[in-house]
């Protein structure tokens, strides 16, 4: 396929064409090249509109000059000596250019000059949008922490203004020390370590990778020590944690049987109430510590007068005062009981100081305390076992 000029309207067309675009004229099929010099023109006439030779000259004429008539050319023969020229030969004339070879190359001459400004303008319009794509790059990579990102521009815009790649090179050798930097924070598997690395480089790319480093060590740490006191204070640093929804179903789980302060002060106050009760020789204050029926000592069927006449066998005649003391080494089991409310199982023990009116009887007892807390908040059983 070749480009070539219609031969009726000099539009420049495709010699594959079916037909100009431009005038209509046929294309295929109905053009011929002049073997001489070159011109297309429309198949069937005798002679070719350029240089006025018919197809099947011998190109041994092809010097042979012609001087239009027409659309026809004839050789001048001249019987005389014209200078040097024997008389039996042809004259040569030179042909003059036609009306059609003027204008012909004077739509050549257009077109050049068209093609040339129009490359003109591609160039510089390239080379604008050239420009434009190298700038927005360049910025775009300045403002980027991702070593692969000014890489690529050093690689797409090889022939950049020197100060913009000096510029890369300068900042990329920045990130990829950060980079080895990183690397060893992360190798350090210590939380200190990262934290330092994000103070020191808070808009760096690795951030969110360092955040999820902390959260799982963080995390791997409370699992460790499985204690509501390690898992509350994951969930005060990483309220939005990875972690955070198992971290509070595990608090919830130990809260339902670890003892914490306010159990231990629940079971204290109780048990207070219950000695000062009998220090006091206060019946309302000892029953008030008690249900209604409870395991006491060895009657599993007790009742709170039960208790009182357990106080009134403490306070015998020669008794001047009793002081029972716990003191405060409780083991206590929490059992979970839904709802929110919880019993316990406690152990300690408590001494016993009698002083009788006979001072020399006075008397020094301890007991290990057994007891039960119901989800009353009372005392459902209490054993009371000598050991000293």
């Amino acid at each position: 396929m070749a480009i070539i000029k219609c031969p009726e309207c000099g539009h420049q067309i495709s010699d594959m064409a079916a037909s100009c675009p431009n005038c209509g004229i046929r294309i295929q099929g109905n053009i011929q090249r002049c073997p001489h010099c070159g011109n297309v023109y429309i198949k069937g006439q005798p002679v070719c509109p350029v240089c006025h030779m018919a197809p099947d000259t011998p190109a041994s004429q092809g010097n042979t000059a012609f001087t239009p008539q027409g659309n026809q050319a004839y050789p001048r023969q001249n019987n005389t000596t014209q200078g040097n020229v024997p008389a039996n030969q042809e004259a040569i004339v030179t042909p003059q250019p036609t009306q059609s070879n003027k204008k012909n190359m004077i739509i050549a001459i257009v077109i050049g000059l068209i093609v040339i400004l129009g490359a003109g303008i591609w160039y510089a319009s390239s080379m604008n949008t050239l420009h434009g794509d190298e700038q927005e790059a360049y910025l775009n990579a300045m403002g980027s922490s991702d070593p692969a990102v000014l890489q690529d521009y050093l690689d797409s815009f090889r022939d950049a203004p020197q100060e913009h790649r000096d510029s890369i090179e300068a900042h990329l050798k920045i990130l990829q020390m950060n980079d080895a930097e990183w690397t060893n924070a992360l190798l350090s598997n210590s939380k200190s370590a990262i934290q330092a690395y994000l103070e020191k480089h808070p808009d760096t790319m690795h951030k969110a990778e360092a955040e999820h480093k902390i959260d799982s060590i963080d995390w791997a740490t409370c699992v460790r020590q499985n204690t509501p006191e390690a898992f509350q204070a994951y969930l005060s640093e990483h309220n939005d944690g990875e972690h955070a929804v198992e971290a509070q179903e595990k608090l919830d789980k130990l809260d339902a049987t670890t003892v914490n302060g306010e159990d231990k002060q629940l079971i204290t106050s109780i048990f207070r109430q219950f000695f000062n009760g009998i220090n006091s020789n206060d019946e309302m204050g000892l029953t008030s510590a008690v249900s209604s029926t409870l395991h006491f000592l060895n009657n599993a069927n007790a009742t709170k007068n039960d208790v009182i006449t357990f106080l009134h066998k403490l306070y015998k005649d020669e008794v001047r005062s009793l002081t029972w003391r716990p003191n405060g080494d409780y083991k206590i089991k929490k059992k979970d009981m839904g709802n929110n409310t919880y019993e316990y199982d406690v152990e300690f023990t408590v001494d016993e100081s009698v002083s009788n009116i006979d001072s020399s009887k006075d008397k020094f007892n301890q007991y290990k305390v057994v007891g039960h807390i119901d989800s009353d908040g009372k005392i459902s059983s209490l054993q009371l076992i000598k050991i000293g």
